[in-house]
């Protein structure tokens, strides 16, 4: 692990270097690389990416000339009737044609419709990728609990061993003094109990341990091996005001919203241009003659160059349903960014004071373990010099190790609740934790596929087609109607001052996101002090052994 420091000294970025495997402990930067690199979930997200940058290539394609040849083979055999040719014979009349032609259509305007659907499928795009941020933040975290659940509960097993060898010790100690006369047949039965117990709960931790192992193996692709003590994370933000902040403006998940709100705003403009006229240049050249035997002499020629207008008069409402219908989504497209933010905030939230919370257990919790050690210690020596009894002992042996697991568990909590915080400020990103692990660029499949069918006059078509588009023509959000007499009447009491984890969260909405006579309320932060992340994760014994 390689620390790079801050210029400024506000905090401390660490980079986790991958390097080869050989002779050393699997890191979790080689499993956040691996699952990077090999994990089908998020290939599936990449092309379906790779297929919505389609979207653009199909869009513009709208631009374009279109050409077509048409071939007609034309066979006619036709009888005529006596009143048809003023004769008394009925006479069969046969002939053949050919016609052969090049169409070539290109439009010049189609009322802004194509300009809006290349904005449409850029937002589509740009939507996309942020959804590639979201499902690699989400793996990633996945990630990081079952390399922190191994660790855990392999710990655990450990803590569970030494216990059940302690118990097994208790049971024949007890056993012993019992034929000595020193115990009663209670003692004995009671440190069997607790031995068995013991027994149980050893093979339920090496259950849970080969669950975490199973999801390690379908998150990374490969099984387990020794993994090394988890590094500190990077980037964490000094106090939660910040971390609000940072996932307002770099959430995928929000970003992902606003940019589906452009889309379908973009959709709008692309129902609206159905009013309008369309305009397009077609030239057709093609040759008619006999068909059989067909002699090229013989073959007229045609070239035919017409400018088509077309203009919408009445298409049974359905341009003005396809209007609302925009207007429609887009108004829930809107809200969905209102939705996305409270969301980001709330996950910020939760994650920050678990964070907070399991930061505290760690202090305290090491502390437990330390006098139920020394306690468990005593115990024994004084169960030895007859002054405590079997319970005591027993009981003194449970606290240390339930205070050692809980101890465990608080580590694991307040890593996983950090880089929680990361996921949800979109900064639990492989770009960020790994260093020599190829990235997948979103950008480079667009690039390569929007050249396809390109034309050197597309941005003159394009520019005129967009000079005429028209816009969104946005609805306000409906409010809801006010009611006098609200259900439940606000509270008027304080928070307690024992209250250490008290919040007051940023609620003031993104403009255009709510109904405009709902009221923005004053923005403030976490009432809590400033938060570099403690070192509390590497070195030292898990266990507090």
């Amino acid at each position: 692990m390689t620390q790079v420091r801050n210029a400024t000294g506000a905090a401390v970025a660490l980079i986790w270097v991958i390097a080869p495997v050989a002779a050393r402990a699997e890191t979790l930067a080689d499993a956040i690389a691996m699952a990077y690199r090999n994990n089908p979930t998020l290939q599936q997200q990449r092309a379906a990416l790779r297929g919505l940058d389609e979207n653009y290539v199909q869009a513009a394609a709208g631009l374009r000339p279109t050409i077509q040849l048409q071939g007609v083979q034309t066979y006619e055999h036709e009888r005529l009737g006596k009143a048809e040719i003023a004769a008394e014979q009925v006479r069969n009349v046969e002939s053949n044609s050919v016609t052969g032609q090049i169409i070539v259509t290109q439009p010049l305007y189609t009322g802004g419709r194509v300009a809006s659907q290349i904005r449409q499928a850029r937002s589509q795009i740009r939507a996309g990728r942020q959804g590639l941020r979201a499902a690699e933040g989400d793996l990633l975290l996945s990630v990081v609990n079952a390399y922190l659940s191994i660790r855990r509960d392999q710990q655990i097993v450990d803590v569970r061993r030494v216990a059940l060898v302690e118990f097994v010790r208790q049971y024949d100690e007890a056993k012993a003094r019992r034929t000595a006369g020193d115990a009663t047949l209670t003692d004995v039965a009671q440190a069997q109990a607790e031995l068995e117990a013991e027994r149980a709960n050893f093979n339920d931790a090496q259950q849970a341990l080969q669950a975490d192992r199973a999801s390690y193996t379908a998150l990374v692709g490969q099984n387990p091996g020794e993994l090394a003590p988890e590094p500190d994370l990077p980037n964490l933000p000094a106090d939660v005001d910040k971390a609000f902040d940072i996932a307002e403006s770099n959430s995928p998940d929000l970003k992902q919203a606003q940019e589906t709100e452009l889309a379908s705003r973009a959709a709008i403009s692309e129902a609206r241009a159905a009013y309008r006229p369309t305009v397009a240049i077609q030239g057709t050249y093609g040759y008619t003659g006999i068909g059989v035997p067909i002699y090229g002499e013989n073959l007229e020629r045609d070239l035919v160059v017409q400018a088509i207008v077309t203009q919408p008069l009445f298409t049974g409402g359905l341009n003005s349903s396809n209007i609302r219908k925009a207007l429609e989504q887009n108004n829930s497209d809107r809200s969905g960014i209102e939705i996305a933010r409270r969301t980001a905030i709330q996950n910020v939230a939760t994650a920050w004071n678990e964070m907070l919370a399991s930061r505290d257990d760690v202090a305290t919790q090491k502390r437990q373990v330390d006098a139920a050690r020394e306690t468990t210690h005593g115990m024994e020596e004084e169960y030895r010099a007859g002054q405590r009894s079997t319970f005591e002992v027993l009981f003194a042996a449970e606290t240390l190790r339930d205070a050692q697991i809980s101890y465990l568990q608080a580590r694991f909590g307040a890593y996983v609740a950090a880089a929680t915080v990361l996921r949800y400020i979109g900064s639990l990103e492989a770009r960020e934790l790994t260093v020599g692990t190829p990235k997948y660029d979103p950008a480079a499949n667009l690039i390569r596929v929007s050249s396809v069918g390109a034309l050197p006059w597309d941005p003159v078509v394009q520019a005129i087609d967009g000079f005429g588009a028209p816009g969104a023509g946005q609805h306000p959000l409906d409010a809801p109607a006010k009611d006098a007499t609200p259900a439940f009447a606000p509270s008027t009491g304080a928070v307690p001052d024992n209250a250490t984890l008290s919040v007051t969260l940023p609620v003031t909405p993104l403009p255009g996101t709510t109904a405009p006579d709902v009221p923005a309320a004053k923005q403030s932060g976490f009432v809590l002090p400033s938060l570099p992340f403690p070192s509390v994760f590497g070195g030292g014994d898990p266990a507090g052994k």
